[in-house]
């Protein structure tokens, strides 16, 4: 599964082997190919929900483990995975639930490293922008422009040119879809530029 990850590769049968043997990302994976019929699977929303499930299941026994061992870093990165499962099946309440529990949970690294830790800090910016598209996709398009602009800071803090021309182009998308058109060209711009 690692070689599969690395390349990016799909294939469906070595993806189905890996899921039945419990591997989450594997079942993400596989989930995504029957949602949009990709990778020679036909279009199956009934078996894409039930990979999704497995998924969910898989992430929910790792949290589990984390939280009791305390391993902070799996915590969040697990909750914010679930929250992006929750995404898949279009339950954006449970997704916005499990990202604000892995910002909560980096936002505590964070304040007790002093706002040191690297990863950390990246974390927050890729929650906070998560969050950004899953107000935006609940319909709560203010709260998606609060979220994605305070990832937009974190990321020109980082120096992360890529991801704040992604962020700044998504901001110029929901300002447009949110009927802000003039507003919308900015961003849009500011991205080209980047």
């Amino acid at each position: 599964i690692y070689a599969l990850r690395r390349t990016g590769s799909n294939s469906s049968a070595l993806l189905t082997e890996a899921a039945m043997r419990g591997d989450a990302w594997a079942c993400v994976e596989l989930a995504r190919s029957y949602a949009n019929a990709t990778d020679g699977l036909a279009l199956d929303k009934e078996l894409a929900k039930r990979w999704y499930e497995k998924a969910l299941e898989c992430k929910m026994a790792a949290l589990a483990i984390s939280q009791k061992f305390g391993h902070r870093d799996d915590e969040y990165n697990l909750l914010g995975s679930i929250g992006l499962i929750y995404s898949g099946v279009g339950q954006h309440e449970k997704e916005i639930e499990y990202l604000t529990s892995a910002l909560t949970a980096i936002r505590v690294i964070l304040n007790e490293t002093r706002g040191g830790d690297l990863m950390a800090r990246e974390a927050e910016m890729r929650t906070l922008a998560n969050l950004g598209s899953a107000y935006d996709k609940s319909g709560q398009k203010e709260k998606a422009i609060e979220y994605r602009t305070s990832a937009l800071e974190i990321s020109r803090k980082l120096g992360n040119r890529a991801v704040e021309a992604s962020i700044v182009s998504s901001l110029g998308s929901m300002y447009s879809s949110s009927g802000q058109h003039e507003k919308a060209i900015e961003p849009k711009m500011r991205a080209l530029a980047i």
